[in-house]
């Protein structure tokens, strides 16, 4: 296996005289694809976490997760959010078949 920007480089040349280190890889890129599958039938942040946890550890994994909430906030507080008809994705407010989510004006007892 070369690598594609120095072509001189042997990323596999270890495998030549260690087998087991291509058993080795193989096997982690196989583990990696399962959970990859697993993580995209998710749904649920706590479940998809969970899965990122596996993969990743807990720090990464909740790096990911306060990183995906710092994205959705400014959309969802400006109403820009909505629901994909059909599977309950989280997509933009004016794609098509999307159901706009209205903005938390829920306050408990407050007045608007």
């Amino acid at each position: 296996v070369l690598n594609p920007t120095n072509p001189l480089e042997d990323l596999s040349e270890k495998w030549d005289d260690r087998p087991e280190a291509y058993d080795a890889f193989v096997k982690s890129i196989t583990e990696f694809r399962d959970h990859w599958i697993e993580l995209n039938e998710q749904s649920g942040i706590h479940n998809i976490k969970a899965v990122l946890e596996r993969m990743f550890g807990e720090n990464v994994a909740k790096e990911v997760v306060v990183e995906h909430i710092k994205a959705l906030d400014p959309p969802r507080t400006d109403g820009g959010l909505g629901i994909k008809r059909g599977s309950g994705t989280i997509v933009s407010a004016s794609s098509l078949g999307a159901i706009p989510i209205p903005r938390n004006t829920f306050y408990g007892d407050e007045e608007e």
